[in-house]
């Protein structure tokens, strides 16, 4: 603030000034303007009054009033009244005052100023006058009114005599009184106050003045002589009054009037301080005494104009006003003068405005140039104005303009006529002086703040006068807002769109003023909201922008490497602190981000048997990572765990994001042998422990490599089909029992019947650390011996259908689960008799080894089996077959192999169609010949004798000569004709046809002419197939003699030499068959087939003996057939 030094404790702001006032209240202070007033001038009309600030006296200013201070008053200097304003004529107004009671007067006022006397009213004319003040007082001031009124008479003293307050601007009625009310100059206008000698009271009985109520006599019954101060309400009409006396009455009666010798007047107004609120006397001195009415707490309006009034009435007399004088203060209004910004229109900021207080009426005006008397002006008051500031050019017609914003006239528009401010009203009396400012660069340069990193800030940015890297914009001139600019405006836009992200604008300064905000948006806002302007000064237009890397976060999020299985739940992501954009994310890990859990899986920490194998920069396993561990070791093994990479991961502004691979560390499984019992081979204790197991994953059958250790290492190869029994070279099996399980060496473990039931109760490696045994598995084996062993080749002989067949026979040797054949008895193993299965044709004969059968025709296999440990364990857990064969039987091949040893013997039951016949046979020519007739014996395939027919079909015959040719192709049974034959020798073959040849021959029969479909035939015919025959071949001697006793002597005695030969070979035969019958074995057992360490309990055999049947003497040879058949007969009986 600034203090003129015309006008103390007068304070204006730094703001164009725009005066507002107010109304006539008490305790307030006011301005008001000059309002225009009538004065009284007859009885006809009203006239109106001069318009207040029209100056009696105009004069033009010669030189300047000084040079304007901004933000400091200034005064014309002449705002009191002053001596020689009263005693100046043109400074009143005269009207005549007209008006019922006042008679009709004459056409003009009575009298006139004179050396600052008022002739007001002439003594020979009936005149009543007023005369007013032409300048408005300033009521917040002290006012005093003083003179003297004399008479030319006491006794004509007129109708009213004394001094006037008027309300600037209200117009005065002229045509005053005639309400029957009193008469006073001032009655009709509004607000207006007379105080002095108020000669027509009220008539005597009056109680109420205008409705409104009489106190204390007001009017009432007075004197022509009393005095009073009395006011116009609103509307014009007196009101009662509230003045009082030094004494009780509120008016003063004289009782004398000593208007000829003069009496002295005293108008006192004293306000309280600062308002139009005070107390109003009037004095006056007559006659030696001094009559005094006061009216207290009395609101007058703030600026009004006095006035002296004088009435004669219908009397005549000469009044005279002398001695005037006044002190009191002229009405003011503020002139203020704004200085702008030619390009803003806008204050300029450094340049508070400033106030003349001028009085109303006055023409004041600025000028570059201070007016001279050779050069004067037409201004009341001229005032310098102050030099272009800092940044705006300095002051030239072109560059500076004054104006007004009411010019004094159209051709002096630098300055105004004051003119009063009526409440409310802006101010009519502005001056504005407008200056160029000067073209100005703004520019933002760039700076990061302390700890924060960032390769390469932003380029700066200007904005202004043309130049490199500035963004040209006229508009950047001094004071002018950058909100107001053309391209500058943008800056907040330009600035954000040039912040790198992940970074913030915290701050923006020029050295002076600071703005900042925690993000880009709160900086700009604070920066914008101070509304920057333009400086006058290049170091203020230079702005440091500082850039603050923003707050980041890294977040580390955990999973496992896609080939591990069966992993515990993965620690929670973990987030850093304290990190921001462009900084090292190395030194803000989160705290035991890689943590190992040491014995169990633990919250957020690495999963005991799991290392950090690769991080990676994103959320995923994708592309290269960042680090990697090898897994080889623990944490403080260098190498096996990925760490963090001390360099070269730097905070961005999004992202942020790792990924931490987690993979189950490389572990082994202890697998070896334990063998219960003989252990031939050394396998128990052997084993190893493979590596290339992982934590999580499923448990290894480590059963082949441990088998394959075994035989790379021990030399003992062991093979196996079914990965439960295994073999060595040597034939020596050994079984697995079980699997016994433990997850530490030595400790106590858990056996499983399978590998099956063990991967079952522990499907997965358990969490360990590297290389570290984690499953120890022991294969139960025990060594199985058990072998059997049979001939190649059955050792029965011959083995034809007719045979009582013992399997045990071909069981050669054997042995029991522990190499030992423990009974003695090769067929009983293990406890067990051995069963066979004889296969062949349509025959699948299962049964136990010790039982005998007979066999058709055909070549069998048979196989030994004998339960081995397995089998036994098979055998012994079921209860659904009661004997081992129906067991062994229910199997499946793979079972079977499984559960069993065995051998296997080759059988083949022959076909025992036989035939014999006598060598040769003489025959005569001429003779009956039967050819069977030579026929010895003959047996079935089945080894059951036979003669005509053999297997059910008769025995074919062809006699061929020396030539190979045929003669005789049939059945042997049919006789041969007489004379068929010739002379000579022939060679007579038997073909009897064996089951096979049957078959053939039924076949072809069906196909066979009916007249050559013998035996013979068939023979013949070439159709037969190996194995469909067997022959026998006596040589046929054709004679034409006839032997002794057979018709003839030769052939009588022929047939006597064959049948001797042919009885000769039946007794060779049945002495042969007797011998093999003489002792045949049945065995009978006791307790047979069990199993016994013991040699005592072996079978005992038991012989009987059958003796052979004696055979029937041959007498003759004509019993030869009989006895054939008798002998067929006892071989079916055998």
């Amino acid at each position: 603030m600034y203090y003129s030094k015309h006008q103390k404790g007068y304070k204006t702001s730094q703001k164009v000034q725009v005066t507002h006032f107010r109304t006539w209240k008490s305790g307030k202070k006011w301005v008001y303007a000059f309002m225009a007033f009538s004065l009284l001038a007859g009885d006809i009309g009203s006239i109106p009054l001069l318009q207040h600030g029209q100056e009696q006296i105009v004069h033009a200013a010669t030189s300047s009033s000084g040079t304007l201070v901004p933000n400091s008053p200034a005064s014309t200097n002449n705002n009191n009244v002053l001596a020689g304003d009263v005693s100046t004529a043109t400074n009143w107004t005269t009207s005549k005052l007209t008006g019922a009671g006042y008679g009709s007067g004459t056409s003009t006022a009575g009298g006139g100023w004179s050396g600052g006397t008022w002739t007001a009213i002439a003594g020979t004319t009936q005149t009543n006058a007023v005369s007013l003040f032409n300048q408005p007082l300033d009521m917040t001031q002290s006012l005093t009114l003083s003179g003297k009124i004399t008479t030319s008479t006491n006794s004509s003293v007129a109708s009213a005599l004394g001094v006037m307050l008027l309300p600037t601007g209200t117009s005065l009625s002229l045509n005053a009184g005639g309400t029957g009310t009193g008469i006073l100059p001032t009655e009709g206008t509004p607000n207006a106050i007379f105080a002095g000698r108020d000669i027509f009271p009220l008539n005597s009985g009056s109680t109420s003045i205008n409705g409104q109520s009489v106190a204390n006599n007001d009017w009432t019954g007075g004197s022509y002589y009393q005095i009073r101060i009395s006011q116009t309400g609103a509307n014009g009409l007196k009101q009662a009054s509230a003045s009082t006396n030094n004494t009780a009455n509120p008016v003063v009666g004289t009782g004398t009037y000593n208007g000829t010798s003069g009496e002295s007047y005293v108008l006192t107004w004293t306000p309280t301080s600062g308002t139009t609120t005070g107390s109003l006397s009037y004095a006056l001195t007559t006659g030696g005494s001094t009559y005094t009415v006061t009216w207290p707490n009395l609101t007058l309006p703030a600026s009004m104009q006095v006035g002296l009034a004088a009435s004669a009435g219908g009397w005549t007399s000469t009044m005279t006003y002398t001695n005037t004088t006044l002190t009191a203060s002229r009405v003011t209004a503020p002139v203020p003068v704004n200085y702008l910004n030619k390009v803003t229109g806008q204050a300029i900021p450094s340049m508070g405005p400033s106030t003349i207080t001028a009085n109303v009426g006055d023409t004041v005006g600025l000028s570059l140039v201070a007016p001279t008397t050779s050069s004067p002006d037409s201004n009341s008051y001229t005032f310098l104005a102050p030099a272009a500031p800092a940044g705006y050019n300095a002051n030239s017609s072109t560059n500076t303009v004054i104006s007004a914003t009411n010019p004094a006239s159209s051709t002096n528009t630098a300055a105004t006529k004051v003119q009063a401010v009526a409440q409310g009203a802006t101010n009519p009396n502005v001056v504005n002086v407008t200056y160029t400012p000067s073209q100005q660069t703004v520019a933002f340069n760039w700076a990061l703040a302390s700890g924060s990193t960032l390769a390469t800030l932003p380029a700066s940015k200007s904005y202004g006068a043309a130049g490199t890297g500035v963004t040209t914009d006229s508009s950047v001139v001094t004071d002018n807002p950058f909100a107001s600019t053309t391209l500058l405006k943008n800056y907040a836009s330009d600035l954000t769109s040039a912040v790198p992200a992940g970074y913030n604008i915290t701050a923006i300064t020029n050295g002076t003023t600071s703005y900042t905000g925690a993000t880009t948006a709160a900086t700009l806002a604070a920066f914008a909201a101070a509304n920057p302007t333009v400086s006058a000064t290049q170091a203020s237009n230079n702005y440091t922008v500082t850039l603050t890397a923003a707050a980041q976060t890294a977040t580390f999020n955990y999973g496992y490497i896609n080939t591990a299985q069966h992993t515990p739940a993965v620690p929670s992501s973990m987030t850093t602190t304290g990190g921001t954009t462009g900084a090292n994310v190395a030194q803000s890990l989160p705290t035991g981000w890689n943590t190992p859990s040491n014995t169990a899986t633990a919250a957020n920490k690495i999963p005991y048997g799991y290392y950090i194998s690769a991080i990676y920069a994103g959320n995923s396993a994708t592309g290269t990572p960042i680090a990697t561990g090898t897994g080889m070791g623990p944490q403080t093994t260098s190498g096996a765990w990925a760490n963090f990479p001390a360099t070269g991961q730097t905070y961005g502004a999004t992202g942020n994001q790792y990924y931490v691979q987690l993979s189950p560390y490389s572990v082994r499984t202890s697998w070896k042998v334990s063998v219960l019992g003989t252990d031939p081979d050394y396998l128990d204790g052997l084993g190893n422990q493979p590596n290339g197991v992982v934590v999580g994953q499923a448990t290894p059958n480590n059963q082949d490599n441990l088998f394959s250790y075994i035989a790379t290492n021990s030399g003992i190869s062991m093979t196996t089909t079914d990965n439960i029994v295994y073999t060595d070279p040597a034939g020596i099996r050994y079984i697995i029992t079980g699997y016994t399980y433990a997850t530490t060496a030595g400790g106590t473990g858990t056996t499983y019947s399978t590998f099956e039931a063990l991967l079952a109760a522990n499907p997965y490696i358990p969490a360990g650390l590297y290389n570290q045994p984690l499953q120890f598995v022991t294969v139960n084996m025990i060594s199985d011996q058990t072998s059997i062993t049979s001939n190649s080749t059955s050792s029965t002989t011959p083995l034809t259908p007719a045979t009582n067949y013992m399997p045990i026979n071909d069981i050669t040797a054997s042995t029991d689960i522990d190499g030992v054949d423990d009974d003695g008895l090769p067929y009983a193993i293990n406890g067990y008799n051995a069963v066979t299965n004889i296969v062949g044709g349509t025959t699948n004969y299962w049964g136990d080894a010790t039982n005998s059968l007979k066999l058709p025709i055909g070549s069998y296999t048979e196989t030994y089996y004998a339960l081995n440990y397995l089998g036994l364990q098979a055998y012994q857990a079921q209860s659904t077959y009661t004997t081992v064969a129906s067991f062994l039987q229910s199997l499946s091949s793979a079972n079977l192999a499984k559960y069993t040893v065995s051998s296997t013997t080759t059988l083949t039951v022959a076909d025992a169609t036989t035939i014999s016949a006598n060598n040769q046979h003489i025959i005569p020519k001429a003779g009956s010949y039967n050819p069977s007739s030579d026929i010895l014996s003959a047996t079935n395939a089945d080894g059951t004798n036979a003669f005509a027919s053999v297997n059910n079909v008769p025995v074919g015959v062809i006699i061929t000569d020396r030539a190979g040719n045929n003669v005789w192709v049939n059945n042997m049974t049919v006789n041969l004709p007489k004379n068929k034959l010739v002379v000579g020798t022939y060679s007579e073959k038997y073909y009897a046809l064996t089951a096979k040849g049957a078959a053939d021959y039924t076949t072809w029969k069906a196909t066979a002419s009916p007249s050559a479909n013998t035996v013979g035939d068939f023979i013949n015919s070439g159709q037969t197939t190996s194995g469909d025959y067997v022959t026998a071949t006596t040589q046929l001697t054709v004679t034409n003699f006839i032997l002794p006793f057979a018709g003839g002597s030769g052939n009588q005695f022929l047939y006597l030499m064959i049948s001797l030969a042919a009885i000769g070979a039946l007794g060779l035969y049945f002495s042969k068959r007797r011998k093999e019958e003489e002792l045949e074995f049945v065995p009978e057992q006791a307790g047979y087939g069990a199993s016994t360490n013991t040699k005592g309990n072996k079978a005992r055999f038991f012989q009987t003996l059958r003796k052979t049947r004696p055979y029937r003497k041959v007498f003759h040879s004509k019993n030869r057939i009989h006895l054939a058949q008798t002998q067929r007969k006892e071989g079916k009986n055998d």
